[in-house]
């Protein structure tokens, strides 16, 4: 092949790049036209789809509220009064009746024979031991036990440390409301009756405050 023949063969390759650019332009520009003076021809075109994401919505179906047999309570109702070492009370001076000889605030009477009345059918001699007892009481009360503690040889902070975990502060008490009840049976009440007492849903709603609950938020046993 003699170089002449080389040297037009390479001049006729070099114009297809050229031509292909041009063809590229006008097809460019005419798209840029075509949608300048009429965009409405491209509306239906999508080149690019959004992935759709599932949302999730919680159900709108309520559950069915379950029966209970406690009543309904709210915070402002006047058996709701939290008395205890942080929370110190003044006398209240309730309107008191006498039920089975102790005294209890006059709005729990019917509540309170009920208790009894509940906890006898579990253990016949089950008695009201004590109720309403003021301020003035409560600290008589917790000065004889000390008292009792120093006689047998305790300081005076060691015997109080003592009976603070069995008798509550006065002002502290939940007896000084009138809503508290203790009772017992004559030999003493032991934790396999109290389980069984306590297990009872009637004494339950109307004797919330259990004797763990006591410890921890009181700071005595009982």
């Amino acid at each position: 092949m003699t170089n002449k023949y080389r040297r037009a063969r390479k001049k006729r390759k070099k114009w297809w790049p050229y031509l292909l650019s041009f063809f590229l332009l006008v097809v460019l520009g005419s798209g840029i036209g075509a949608y300048l003076a009429k965009p409405s021809l491209f509306s239906g075109l999508q080149f690019w789809k959004a992935k759709k994401t599932a949302v999730t919505t919680p159900s709108s179906s309520k559950k069915k509220k379950e029966k209970s047999d406690l009543p309904a309570v709210s915070t402002k109702d006047w058996q709701l009064i939290l008395v205890n070492r942080d929370n110190v009370k003044p006398e209240l001076n309730p309107q008191l009746t006498d039920v089975d000889a102790i005294k209890v605030d006059s709005r729990i009477v019917e509540p309170t024979r009920q208790f009894l009345e509940a906890a006898r059918k579990i253990a016949p001699e089950e008695t009201l031991i004590s109720g309403y007892r003021s301020v003035a009481e409560q600290t008589e009360l917790y000065n004889e036990r000390v008292a009792q503690l120093e006689a047998s040889g305790l300081s005076h902070e060691e015997a109080e440390k003592q009976v603070q975990t069995q008798v509550q502060v006065p002002g502290a008490s939940e007896h000084q409301t009138g809503l508290a009840i203790d009772m017992s049976v004559e030999a003493g009440q032991s934790d396999e009756l109290g389980m069984r007492l306590s297990r009872h849903r009637t004494i339950i709603w109307l004797c919330p405050s259990l004797p763990r609950w006591e410890e921890q938020h009181h700071g005595c046993e009982f």
